[in-house]
């Protein structure tokens, strides 16, 4: 680490404001830990667990008492899904085994156990994911005050602390999705460098077997070939998508084989259409970006609570022109527009 990354990351340490957003985030997290009801579908306008923590729970609560992956699907569409909760068993396994693994080594069996299990693990790795964020950023070489910012952001955003505590496999497919976004940016700086090659490999293999989402990423590989690159390159590039798809074979076996396609969309989500996001759609994710408790939604009071962390974000995204690093960094740029088509 050369003297003036040390410099800034001492920089960064030293804000009293980002330690007391970490001690509240952290605070915010076991409060919901522990707080938050178990085994109950999501009541608008008071503390439940979300309708998709009890499917993922009952996914490692398989495992844990059959030893092999569901073989089954059902819709969240049918009737009756959200008691039954079974409708995450598609996904990819590598969250599931991790935190059956854990439930077996402890001796969790039951399925409330399993649940404060996964919920704190899921704040376990939001340490990890601040220590990816900064690693991000000193690869994007940004300032303390903005690296100070964005740390802030994600302990204190109402989608990273109610979803580091609850049972998904969210928080550990941000954290290898932070891993891909920094091999890549390292292999723009050094395209030829095999080290940084083989890491995006392997977290692209990871990121596959912890949720399917990690396919938009892979094209991003692309956006790292330099302006004069050699056939060398282009071998390299075809050899790592070559190695990623044998890597990850049994994923699309498995896919085809129980869920009857490569991309299971349906087998948990129902009938998939694609269409252009209405208005209602767009106004729920802005919201939800913020502030994504319907629970505790109350009408004006939650619009307050809304417009003072989207206000206080908004300034500090303007003065620090983050728009211009999107629109300069090729990865990040197009990583914007990939995000915008999967919202089709």
């Amino acid at each position: 680490m050369s003297h003036a990354e040390s410099t800034r990351l001492r920089d960064i340490c030293r804000s009293r404001p980002l330690w007391i957003a970490l001690i509240v985030g952290l605070m915010l997290r076991i409060v919901f830990i522990v707080w938050t009801p178990v085994g109950e579908i999501s009541v608008p306008g008071r503390l439940s667990s979300y309708n998709d923590e009890l499917a993922h729970a009952n996914y490692i609560h398989h495992l844990v008492h059959h030893q092999q992956l569901p073989s089954f699907v059902e819709s969240i569409q049918e009737p009756g899904a959200l008691e039954r909760a079974e409708y995450e068993f598609y996904q990819p396994a590598l969250y599931y085994l991790l935190v059956a693994g854990l439930a077996e080594l402890l001796g969790y069996r039951d399925l409330p156990e399993i649940i404060f299990l996964g919920r704190a693990l899921g704040s376990v790795l939001s340490i990890g994911l601040l220590l990816t964020f900064a690693m991000l950023c000193r690869s994007l070489r940004l300032t303390a005050p903005a690296t100070g910012s964005g740390l802030m952001f994600i302990a204190l955003s109402g989608v990273f602390v109610r979803f580091t505590s609850m049972v998904n496999n969210d928080a550990l497919f941000w954290l290898l999705v932070g891993g891909l976004f920094i091999s890549l940016l390292r292999l723009r700086e050094n395209p030829m460098s095999v080290r940084h090659l083989v890491l995006f490999i392997v977290l692209a293999v990871a990121a596959l077997y912890t949720k399917l989402t990690s396919l938009l990423v892979l094209p991003l590989l692309i956006t790292a070939l330099p302006r004069h690159h050699s056939r060398l390159w282009l071998l390299r590039m075809i050899g790592a998508f070559g190695l990623i798809f044998l890597a990850t074979l049994p994923i699309w076996q498995r896919n085809v084989l129980t869920f009857g396609a490569w991309l299971p969309l349906v087998a948990g989500f129902g009938s998939v259409e694609w269409h252009v996001p209405c208005f209602g759609f767009l106004s729920y994710a802005a919201r939800s970006f913020f502030f994504p408790w319907s629970e505790l939604w109350q009408g004006v009071v939650g619009l307050l609570v809304l417009l003072i962390p989207a206000a206080f974000f908004a300034v500090r995204i303007a003065a620090g022109r983050s728009w211009d690093l999107l629109l300069t960094n090729r990865i990040l740029g197009w990583s914007v527009l990939l995000s915008l088509c999967a919202f089709l």
